[in-house]
């Protein structure tokens, strides 16, 4: 049992979810600011589709998070005179769906379903844009990461691998959906607090899918994994859960044999958030629509039990307090991002 390791922040939560990824590129800064011309006065809200924008392709954690979202709100009708769509905006290291969001009109038809990573390729530099270049709508889930390693190795605790890391240096190899999504900088935070970061090795990849593929292959041994992709690969037997950044287990139940940060003797959790976002200069009344339509379809059992079956908890927090979120750990991964830029 490793010591307990006492911390500044008993409870780390990272925001947001389900690992997806983009392959870092230059691109042209978005302009974050709203002209007044663009200023939409209060009215008849919604008038026409309200478009969900993510930036990631369709499949991922982000996209099916946001369907379910879509759907619930679509059967209830929790925005009359709207039909909800996704949109998927993948590229330019997510920049091509934030820019659309944050270009786009601001009369409430245009929103963003986002996760952490919008903090973590922040303090990487990797995007100059963040949380408070938006207006924050809500929180919707929260779920945590895992470290899984492959059902075919011969190691089926998290410690024999750092065991076997501690051996043999560098020899344990570890896969990335990226450098800069959530999941790198959760990875680098995690095993220096185990201290265990020296002793393994990083292989980025360009998105969780080549991660899983490389773990499955044998190329790497474990992959940080969102609870969402690692539900999928526990129940066929791929993937073995090895340790979840949450500090109880993990409820989903093919992922309950994960060690926990409790179990490692670490006083802290580490937990995805999904979250919605809009465009500054929408009407405070539209917002105000937006997040009541939200909030209902994230308390319905419909939500409830695609958060089971997925591994996630739906979770509402109003904007005001998700906002507070974001500071604090934009905060952490800004400390977090300059010990690993260092290196």
């Amino acid at each position: 049992m490793m010591k307990k390791i006492a911390l500044t922040l008993v409870s780390i939560i990272f925001l947001a979810g389900c690992q997806d990824s983009s392959n870092p590129e230059e691109t042209e800064a978005i302009d974050t600011d709203v002209e007044e011309s663009e200023s939409v006065s209060s009215g008849a809200f919604p008038t026409r589709n309200i478009r969900f924008v993510v930036p990631y392709e369709a499949g991922g954690g982000s996209d099916v998070t946001a369907r379910k979202l879509v759907e619930i709100i679509s059967k209830q009708d929790l925005l009359p005179g709207a039909d909800p769509i996704v949109v998927n905006l993948p590229g330019s290291n997510t920049r091509s769906g934030l820019g659309e969001v944050l270009n786009a009109t601001p009369d409430g038809h245009t929103v963003l379903l986002h996760h952490s990573s919008l903090n973590s390729m922040n303090a990487l530099d990797m995007i100059d844009i963040s949380h408070d270049d938006f207006q924050i709508v809500s929180q919707i889930a929260e779920s945590p990461l895992l470290l899984v390693g492959s059902g075919d190795s011969d190691m089926k605790t998290f410690q024999e691998y750092v065991d076997a890391a501690r051996e043999n240096p560098r020899s344990v190899r570890v896969g990335l959906p990226g450098l800069g999504p959530v999941s790198h900088l959760a990875y680098e935070y995690f095993t220096r607090v185990v201290d265990i970061n020296e002793e393994f090795a990083i292989v980025p990849y360009t998105g969780g899918a080549g991660a899983t593929t490389a773990l499955m292959g044998g190329q790497v041994d474990m992959r940080m994994s969102a609870t969402l992709d690692a539900v999928n690969y526990a129940e066929s037997g791929d993937i073995i859960p090895l340790v979840t950044t949450s500090y109880e287990k993990h409820p989903h139940p093919l992922l309950s044999d994960a060690a926990s940060m409790k179990d490692l003797g670490i006083d802290f959790d580490l937990n995805l958030m999904y979250g919605v976002y809009a465009p500054k200069g929408v009407p405070e009344d539209r917002l105000e629509l937006l997040a009541s339509a939200i909030e209902e379809a994230v308390n319905s059992e419909e939500f409830a039990d695609f958060g089971e079956r997925m591994g996630m908890e739906p979770l509402y927090r109003d904007a005001e307090e998700y906002a507070e979120y974001h500071d604090r750990h934009q905060a952490i991964f800004d400390d977090i991002a300059s010990d690993v830029q260092t290196e």
